[in-house]
């Protein structure tokens, strides 16, 4: 594998999840995230280190928006599950005033 190819998978794939996690398809941010660690691991085998400073700086940006992605992914958790709490204590409350 070729470090452009492996940059191009990573970037589009991280798109992908953006969209997906934008949509609330966390099915889909699963499904993209093994992607993306299958292709780490697939360029972890293939690509042999060379001490290029350009690709580590890349590499380092790709796990930056890695962990970007995710602590988006978790505040839209939490916001969804506040949501949820809040519904149903509003149902709750209705039950007992009928």
């Amino acid at each position: 594998m070729e470090k452009e190819h492996f940059f191009t998978g990573f970037s589009a794939l991280s798109e992908k999840i953006d969209t997906a996690i934008a949509m609330h398809n966390f099915e889909l941010v699963e499904k993209y995230d093994r992607d993306r660690r299958n292709l780490i691991l697939k360029a972890k085998e293939e690509i042999v280190p060379d001490g290029n400073t350009e690709f580590l700086n890349a590499l380092l940006k790709c796990s930056h928006d890695n962990l970007d992605a995710i602590s988006h992914l978790q505040s839209e958790i939490r916001s969804m599950s506040r949501s949820q709490v809040n519904a149903l204590k509003a149902m709750e409350k209705y039950k007992r005033s009928s």
